[in-house]
């Protein structure tokens, strides 16, 4: 259709229209990929509709994306058999005497964690499950114990298993 707009006016009818639908309770990654559909739909031309399928099929046939959710369904095995709670243990027992020790525990554990699972957010997860409510019950400083569990994300982007190559 190609309507005339300028770009400030659709950077506001995108963003109020993103705010709007996601309020009404729709998940985002339909409300992400609808929104810019119906935007390019109404304002691009028609010639560049033929770009979306080319642009969206290489991302839903990527090989290495099958893999995630057997990586979060592992994640998922080890907190509920209960081995991350006790790799959390063990750590904690070693370096809990030390000044600082629950929260160079957690890293550690999020570090030893993340290179098993491969996935950030199931190992946001599955450490927000369990050392967030044991911070309490060995320290009496609560307001640090988010911050430590925080350190995931940073760990895991450290670590060598997450480079992917993309050549």
């Amino acid at each position: 259709m190609a309507l005339p707009i300028t770009i400030e006016l659709l950077t506001v009818l995108m963003f109020g229209s993103l705010v709007v639908v996601l309020l009404a309770g729709l998940p985002m990654a339909f409300v992400t990929g609808g929104l810019a559909s119906v935007f390019l739909f109404l304002f691009a031309d028609t010639a560049m509709l033929n770009m979306l399928p080319s642009r969206v099929f290489p991302f839903m046939t990527d090989y290495q994306l099958s893999a995630i959710p057997l990586f979060i369904f592992m994640a998922a095995m080890l907190e509920r058999a209960g081995i991350i709670e006790d790799l959390f243990e063990v750590i904690h027992t070693f370096i809990g005497r030390i000044h600082g020790g629950l929260a160079s525990a957690t890293v550690i554990a999020c570090t030893v964690l993340a290179a098993m699972v491969g996935v950030v957010g199931a190992t946001e997860v599955t450490m927000g499950m369990i050392a967030l409510p044991a911070s309490p019950r060995r320290t009496r400083r609560c307001g640090r114990a988010s911050s430590s569990w925080s350190t995931c994300r940073w760990r895991f982007s450290a670590h060598p298993s997450a480079i992917r190559c993309s050549t």
